[in-house]
């Protein structure tokens, strides 16, 4: 058999909002229900590369990281890569036929030939989550974000926005912040004790 081998960049599509991507234009309210499309960077051209190296090919097997993300990237990779293969061929136990994945834990040879002689199919439930916790994470940051920035802005006046020009939210970076501020706390509550350590010699 002939390999071909290549690599995308992390995600190929991006999530974003309808009319271009333009944000401003939306109502914090309204972005809880706006249209959402998935685009991808036009400068990389992932797509097109993807196509061409697919043209030719019998069956395509992924090696993207084994989590949710690159489940995701996986699905990502088959949109661009199955229209393009030969379908002269196809593989039984194959996801869509031509389709297999490669599950392994490290690089090492003998973890790759492993996951070579056992390949699996890519899991569509899994890639799904992750585009639902993508659209979450986009449509809640950006209408918190602008809600707690309005807020700010009409209660605490502009001194505070000669500082800040937005005050952002986001349900990884909240967490985060919390675990910062915690440790800084116990840093400064911190109370310096003695204690005491035994040291044993032992003679012959």
């Amino acid at each position: 058999a002939n390999f071909r081998v290549t690599s995308v960049h992390g995600h190929v599509y991006n999530l974003n909002f309808g009319e271009g991507g333009n944000r401003n234009k939306y109502d914090p309210k309204s972005l809880f229900t706006a249209k959402l499309d998935k685009a991808t960077n036009k400068d990389m051209k992932i797509p097109e590369h993807l196509e061409a190296e697919a043209s030719g090919c019998h069956a395509l097997v992924l090696w993207l990281d084994c989590d949710r993300e690159g489940e995701n990237i996986c699905f990502d990779v088959i949109q661009n890569v199955l229209p393009a293969m030969e379908t002269t061929r196809t593989f039984k136990g194959a996801f869509r036929e031509r389709v297999f994945r490669a599950r392994f834990s490290s690089m090492c040879p003998t973890e790759v030939q492993r996951a070579m002689a056992c390949l699996t199919v890519p899991n569509e439930e899994e890639a799904e989550s992750v585009d639902a916790r993508m659209e979450i994470d986009l449509r809640l940051s950006l209408a918190f974000s602008r809600f707690q920035t309005k807020y700010f802005r009409t209660n605490f006046g502009q001194h505070l926005f000669d500082l800040v020009k937005h005050l952002t939210y986001g349900p990884c970076q909240m967490p985060t912040l919390w675990f910062c501020v915690h440790r800084h706390c116990q840093v400064q509550e911190f109370s310096p004790k003695a204690y005491w350590r035994l040291k044993i010699q032992l003679r012959s």
